[in-house]
């Protein structure tokens, strides 16, 4: 009877893990969470495969030897579980990965990894492992581990740059901070700054926009709070053949998707140093229904609008004040 009700007990610890991973819902609006998000699924499934092992042991018990083949069954089951719910997804409102099963496949193997280097069990090959080997597994199993939270650790030192830059919304001087731009239709190389307002050995963002219909980039999550600003000034250079109209676009974290519930800024700029100072005034009355929510602000675009030619934009600073 008592074997019985644990192995109630552990199916209903099964059942409910998969439960959490379908249900639980952590902030998704920012990438440092989605990334939090994405490494949880290595402890999740590692706890479901100790579970998934302890399971295997008290249904199958000394009928499945050697003891080593209940290791191989909860890993089998752990990975085919996460494969399902990936399934799953891709007909949900989940966003199926196949990186996310490979997490699942990390977090099974270090957990039993683990285990299996702490395992007495009679008749387990593993209790006469010398000692190197069993320091050797519980090493890679923690390093294993570890891989899925290196992207949150990258990010988190990218947010505190970012903070730590203010007011420049923009520092093309770091590797960090340029994790938070994305380009399109252009090249970006971070290069020498040219201008004498440019600290000495600092670097200005080089963007070679193509000729294309909208080339150029965009500031993911800038510092998000603009609520105590008066301006948003873009120090920049550009090199064109002919004048060419550049956008601004800025959104804030409320943004439907519809042109009308954004801030849109188009000027005519020709070569040369340039300086576009924006209100920020107009920036909060951009949306036609709604004010733009200045403590929420979550990405800027920068952009030619259809240029006849390739052109060259010089960034040197994107700023508050």
């Amino acid at each position: 009877m008592k074997k019985r009700y644990r192995i109630s007990l552990l199916i209903l610890v099964v059942s409910a893990l998969i439960i959490i991973f379908f249900k639980l819902q952590l902030p998704t609006h920012t990438i440092l969470w989605r990334e939090i998000h994405n490494a949880g699924h290595a402890p999740l499934f590692g706890v479901l495969a100790l579970t998934i092992l302890a399971l295997s042991i008290l249904v199958f018990g000394e009928s499945l030897t050697p003891r080593y083949k209940h290791y191989v069954l909860a890993f089998l089951a752990t990975v085919s579980i996460g494969g399902v719910t990936e399934f799953i997804q891709i007909f949900g409102s989940g966003d199926a990965d196949i990186f996310d099963l490979l997490r699942d496949a990390i977090g099974a193997t270090s957990f039993l990894g683990m285990t299996a280097v702490f395992d007495r069990s009679e008749g387990y090959g593993g209790r006469n492992w010398p000692g190197k080997l069993r320091l050797s597994i519980a090493i890679i199993s923690i390093l294993l581990f570890l891989c899925p939270f290196a992207p949150v650790v990258a990010w988190s030192m990218a947010y505190i740059e970012r903070d730590a830059a203010m007011p420049q919304l923009a520092d093309f001087d770091t590797v960090w901070s340029r994790k938070f731009l994305k380009t399109w239709d252009c090249d970006f190389l971070a290069v020498a700054g040219r201008e004498p307002a440019v600290q000495a050995g600092g670097r200005i963002g080089k963007f070679e926009l193509h000729k294309a219909e909208y080339p150029g980039f965009k500031i993911t999550e800038p510092f998000p709070d603009w609520s105590v600003f008066n301006r948003l000034i873009i120090d920049f250079e550009c090199e064109s053949f002919a004048p060419v109209k550049l956008a601004i676009r800025i959104e804030d974290r409320d943004y439907n998707r519809n042109y009308s519930d954004r801030f849109n800024y188009s000027q005519l700029i020709s070569g040369g140093p340039a300086l576009i100072a924006l209100p920020l005034d107009i920036v909060r009355s951009g949306p036609a229904s709604r004010e733009m929510n200045m403590k929420e602000i979550d990405a800027i675009y920068i952009f030619a609008v259809k240029p006849d030619s390739a052109m060259v934009l010089y960034i040197n600073k994107i700023y508050l004040d």
